[in-house]
């Protein structure tokens, strides 16, 4: 058998080395070693000819050898499957490429699953076009491909949109595919879709709407690329066509069910931003689009927003203003449930139920995951609900900061041995801290506090005391009510005895409940100088605070 060259045993190189290693010296032949060896020659004469002969047919074969490849994928031995597909992904794109593309043209779905497999190995721009027929035939097959084609993937998408505007890809649009499948190609991909918000095109713009309000998806995406890709969401309110006005309009839009079709995006950064945009504008059918967009939130910020507006001289404007009712988002599951065992043993079939939850597209259903992991007992579950806090939708990190401090709360009662796992949860519901969303700082730094018995150390917090302070009384001045309630108690629970001097000075808080908490921290600390102020929580305005000063002076 002849040598091979390069994984090819037909190659011309292969063939030629073969011959001069196994010929032997001829008359016609220069006794000059060759390759070494003085022993064996080829004649120059005889050579050529048989090179070119073999060259053409050796060829030939290596052309044939995808093609059959391609059918050992259909094999019903999967070894043979696993071997062919093996061979096809080492095998020189130019001789794939085409081969797969023909095949796709008729194969059935399992069989172009498996091929688009090969092109994940293979990726060409001449794939663009078979791969967005695929997607339509078979409910997006195929997607993956284009997230190797960069740019110029996001191209292609973006250039078969005009004559697709109409058309499905599964059940969505292929407007919406074609956008998500191009934001998710990566940074050069979605700075052409931003290039094309404005692009000329109606339906290509509404396509680029689809990718900047799925970036939320990426889950690296920093707080900049979410604030601007709401923000460019919501200036194409402004659009001249109305088909992206109201593409616009439904992905600023909550759903019926209370859910968000792109939640951290929209409900995180848009209510701050169509503010700002309304302020902005002069025209009045423009000004009343942005504050219809606006009335679908429910945050404080918005309330306030619309009483100031109460009283516009635009009566549309006013009208809206006046009849705001901020919505209420029922917490139902579409996934229905059984209640959590209290146990701290989870049975099988709960905990497939729990991940069934958790592994759903929808936000309500991973929201019910978060409660019943927070609900069951299971320490076990403290893992699960520290990744739900990364997830993309506010409503579930909120929860998953809940169920860390339902399921690893501290227990003051000495009947019941502890059992938490304060050690992982402490270090996650901290860094939470810094979540953009007002719910889940709030969420976030209550379930810290109930980690931990009043004044006690917090030495599972990765950061030193005085950091801790420092970071909750940064909240304290937080533009979220809750947010500062909440960062105030906390800060008040984690003063030491030394700390008096600080409670001291929380006693000024407008809110009573802050003011009890201070009240206690002072009176743990045994501060003679706190002695005079608990004094003068006898006169607070508040019967609570008054009763419960009382009780730490002489209880």
């Amino acid at each position: 058998m002849p040598p091979s060259s390069n994984g090819s045993l037909f190659s011309l190189e292969g063939f030629i080395t073969y011959f001069v290693f196994r010929f032997p010296k001829t008359p016609f032949s220069s006794s000059a070693a060759v390759a070494g060896r003085r022993d064996y020659c080829l004649p120059a004469a005889l050579l050529l000819p048989l090179c070119m002969s073999f060259a053409s047919s050796g060829l030939a074969r290596v052309q044939d050898k995808p093609q059959a490849l391609i059918h050992k994928l259909s094999d019903a031995d999967p070894t043979v499957r696993g071997e062919a597909m093996r061979t096809l992904e080492t095998m020189p794109s130019a001789l794939v490429v085409p081969k797969v593309l023909e095949a796709l043209n008729t194969a059935d779905k399992d069989s172009a699953m498996r091929l688009v497999k090969v092109l994940v190995h293979h990726p060409d721009p001449t794939e663009i076009e078979p791969l967005i027929a695929l997607a339509k035939k078979y409910d997006g097959l195929g997607s993956e491909v284009f997230a190797l084609l960069g740019a110029e993937g996001a191209r292609g998408l973006l250039s078969a949109v005009t004559k697709n505007c109409e058309a499905k890809v599964g059940a969505k649009d292929f407007p919406a595919w074609a956008g998500e499948t191009a934001s998710g190609i990566g940074p050069k991909a979605r700075a052409v879709l931003k290039e094309q918000l404005t692009g000329e095109q109606p339906c290509v713009r509404k396509t680029a709407l689809y990718g900047m309000a799925a970036v939320y998806r990426i889950r690296d995406a920093n707080r900049d690329e979410l604030e601007e890709a709401a923000e460019l969401v919501i200036a194409r309110l402004a659009d001249s066509d109305g088909d992206v006005i109201e593409t616009a309009e439904r992905l600023l839009k909550p759903e019926e069910d209370g859910g968000r079709r792109y939640n951290a995006t929209v409900e995180d950064f848009a209510p701050e931003r169509l503010m700002k945009f309304f302020n902005a504008q002069k025209d009045p059918a423009l000004r009343k689009r942005v504050l219809m967009a606006l009335a679908a939130y429910g945050d404080p910020s918005v309330q306030e927003f619309m009483d100031h507006l109460a009283g516009d001289s635009d009566t549309a404007i006013e009208e809206i203003a006046q009849n705001y009712v901020p919505p209420k988002y029922e917490e139902e599951d579409r996934v229905h449930y059984t209640e959590s065992p209290q146990s701290g043993v989870t049975p099988s079939e709960k905990a497939e139920e729990i991940e069934h939850l958790r592994q759903s597209s929808n936000p309500l259903d991973r929201v019910s995951a978060a409660e019943q992991m927070g609900k069951s007992g299971d320490v076990l579950y403290t893992a699960g609900l520290i990744e739900l806090l990364k997830d993309s939708s506010e409503r579930v990190r909120a929860k998953a900061a809940e169920g860390l401090g339902t399921l690893n709360e501290y227990f003051e009662d000495a009947a019941v041995r502890w059992t938490g796992n304060r050690e992982n949860s402490a270090p996650a519901l901290y860094a939470a801290l810094e979540d953009h969303n007002a719910k889940v700082r709030a969420v976030a730094v209550t379930s810290l506090a109930s980690l931990f018995p009043e004044y006690g150390s917090t030495d599972e917090i990765p950061a030193e005391h005085e950091q801790v302070l420092e970071k909750l009384m940064a909240l304290s001045r937080d533009t979220d009510h809750e947010v500062v309630k909440q960062a105030s108690l906390a800060y008040a629970k984690f003063l030491q005895p030394e700390d008096a001097a600080r409670a001291i000075e929380l006693l000024k808080n407008a809110d009573p409940d802050v003011r009890m908490g201070a009240a206690g921290a002072i009176a743990h600390s045994g501060s003679p100088e706190g002695v005079k102020s608990l004094l003068a929580l006898l006169k607070d305005p508040d019967k609570s605070v008054r009763c419960d000063s009382g009780r730490l002076l002489w209880g």
